[in-house]
């Protein structure tokens, strides 16, 4: 699993020097020597998936903060930031400690570096529908199909 905690900084989506973003990228290259890392989405509004990877990480290693420590080097009990703008206030930002809730994005927060496609995503209701449906059918022309 290549996932680790970092220092502290602010949200920027221009991914600023000093901010968290920017402390992702650069951790995650220094400490891998792969480029790509980015902060965790984390909508709280949203299920485990695409949207809310904190969820997912925070389901993952059994929603306690022993099972963070055992996946990521250097956990706080503290607030991290989300790369995830507050649609409703754009001041603000996403950020997890246990829960979800949003706060200022001037706020130096800790954060987690992960690589996209590294968090395991739980697909939405309706794309394991579709899949299903997908598969059923191809299931079906099989057996009709003459030999």
């Amino acid at each position: 699993m290549q996932r680790l905690a970092i220092s502290r900084g602010d949200w920027s989506a221009a991914a600023a020097a000093g901010s968290a973003q920017a402390l992702a990228a650069s951790a995650g290259f220094a400490a891998s020597g792969l480029p790509g890392w980015v902060l965790p989405t984390g909508n709280g509004s949203a299920a485990a998936g695409a949207q809310n990877q904190y969820l997912s990480i925070w389901n993952q290693v059994g929603s306690s903060s022993a099972g963070l420590s055992s996946q990521f080097d250097g956990v706080q009990f503290s607030p991290y930031r989300s790369g995830t703008e507050y649609a409703l206030d754009p001041g603000s930002a996403w950020f997890f400690i246990g829960f979800q809730s949003f706060g200022d994005k001037a706020q130096t927060l800790y954060a987690v570096a992960v690589l996209p496609g590294d968090v395991a995503l739980i697909p939405e209701p309706q794309t394991l529908a579709l899949a299903l449906l997908a598969l059923g059918a191809t299931m079906v022309v099989r057996r009709r199909r003459p030999v």
